[in-house]
């Protein structure tokens, strides 16, 4: 991947590292399938990485502007803190500031983890030969999920949900100032805080949750951590996977029937509220990102390269459906048994309206990775994304606009009560609320600069979302 940087920059110029849209384009067919390490170096594009590198000063010594930059790169993205600075490092490598590095064409492994893209990933994609590790805590999914399969990543372990994700409990800091998700977000806006934490006894990168009514919920993670809840959260305990995989996502029909997806094709079954787990035949290796059911038998599972898988007997069969796309999917809703959408890298939403195996390509009006969708019935919807992208619609998809989130970070997961009330989670902390459908969203003090990856609501006012570090936040009257 350096060397390919390289040969655009002296073909194309160092103009072309500058524009994102371009180069990613130039970095698709030159290498194809490497989605991971395409997606870090387009982030760091986007943040302005090559614009600062050409701009620094001289006199500043470079590995003092590229620890800045991988520190600046992490907080506005949730990008895996080695992932950032594997990025920061090939790009300056291509512009001349640095020497030529060891041989390292791929974003670093932790462990022998999956990585993620999200969706992060914070966030949430995996790539193939090469991934990016799941994030960690900021200490430092992108979630190695955090772009690969953190995710969310076996010999190129997969990077679990969404864009390369955070690790680290703190944010780092830059020039001595914490770098805040909140970023143009005046305290005046902020809706009382009513979140509050919840004893997950574990410190597990969560990576999903699921609540099918107000009592009964599931929250799953890395190294195949499950962990359950009959009391609203106010004790989890952890459940027997009987899998180390890396899980990204999870659904619930009702409080016995369920489903976990993660790398490498695992899915994971149980039809007793998690008293027993079984792994299920998915046919496929693909990383999987997100999964949805409608009832006990109906449900889809999509992930890298366009997987889409759908069932119509509860799992006992999964079988493959044309999406028409190569790009990662990372999150799935159905409406119904008829009416669904998949989202993912590339501003990529498809739909189909007969759930059988009928995708087409809608119209998202942007080219940021969508890591999670979430639809109150068969028009209202919404998807979320990097640097604070939210896309919405009223008509099951015909038209998406964009709406304001009013903040440049990354947005991993979302969820609606209805067709007024949804809410957004994030980087660094970050929760948005709306009750209007979207026309303003508005922060809500969430007490924590863990990155959040996932939220689900039961009803109007229970809602809990989860991050890094065994994070679970809850509420009890719409966080607001």
């Amino acid at each position: 991947m350096r060397q390919t940087l390289i040969e655009l920059r002296e073909e194309f110029g160092r103009s072309l590292l500058k524009d994102p849209e371009k180069l990613e384009a130039h970095l698709r067919d030159m290498a194809p399938g490497r989605h991971a390490e395409i997606h870090c170096i387009v982030s760091a594009v986007r943040e302005g990485v090559v614009a600062d590198l050409l701009s620094a000063s001289d006199a500043l010594p470079i590995d003092v502007v590229i620890a800045r930059l991988c520190d600046r790169l992490h907080q506005r993205t949730a990008m895996d803190p080695e992932a950032a600075r594997w990025a920061v490092d090939s790009l300056a490598q291509a512009l001349g500031k640095l020497q030529a590095l060891a041989a390292c064409d791929q974003p670093p492994m932790a462990e022998a983890a999956p990585t993620k893209t999200p969706r992060a990933h914070a966030v949430r994609s995996p790539a193939t030969a090469a991934q990016v590790a799941p994030p960690r805590e900021p200490e430092p999914r992108l979630r190695s999920p955090q772009p690969a399969p953190a995710r969310r990543e076996p010999v190129a372990a997969p990077i679990p949900l969404v864009a390369t994700r955070p690790t680290g409990s703190s944010p780092p800091s830059m020039g001595g100032h914490a770098v805040s998700s909140m970023r143009g977000l005046h305290p005046s806006v902020w809706l009382p805080t009513t979140w509050s934490g919840q004893n997950s006894g574990s410190s597990a990168w969560l990576d999903a949750v699921a609540f099918p009514d107000a009592t009964h919920g599931w929250a799953v993670g890395e190294k195949g951590t499950i962990l359950a809840t009959t009391d609203r959260g106010a004790n989890w305990r952890a459940q027997r996977s009987g899998n180390g995989a890396f899980l990204t996502a999870v659904a619930f029909s009702d409080a016995s029937h369920g489903w976990a997806v993660g790398e490498s094709g695992t899915i994971l079954a149980t039809t007793d509220g998690g008293v027993r787990w079984k792994e299920q035949e998915s046919g496929t290796s693909a990383h999987l990102f997100g999964v949805a059911f409608c009832d006990s038998t109906h449900g889809w599972a999509v992930g890298d390269f366009g997987t889409i898988l759908a069932t119509a007997d509860g799992g006992g069969t999964w079988s493959a459906q044309a999406s028409g796309s190569g790009r990662a999917l990372y999150g799935v809703a159905f409406s119904d048994a008829a009416h669904g959408w998949a989202v993912g890298e590339g501003g990529t939403i498809l739909s189909t309206r007969d759930g059988s195996g009928s995708w087409r390509k809608q119209g998202s009006g942007t080219n940021a990775w969508l890591f999670c969708v979430a639809f109150s019935d068969a028009a209202f919807g919404w998807a979320v994304g990097e640097r604070g992208t939210i896309l919405a619609t009223k008509n099951g998809g015909a038209a998406w606009s964009a709406q304001r989130s009013g903040s440049g970070a990354w947005l991993l997961g979302v969820a609606s009560s209805d067709a007024s009330h949804v809410r957004a989670v994030g980087g660094g902390g970050l929760i948005l609320a709306t009750t209007d459908s979207g026309g303003i969203w508005r922060p809500q003090r969430s007490g924590t600069t863990k990155h959040l990856y996932a939220v689900a609501f039961s009803s109007l006012n229970h809602g809990t979302t989860v991050g890094n570090a065994g994070t679970i936040l809850a509420t009890k009257n719409c966080g607001a």
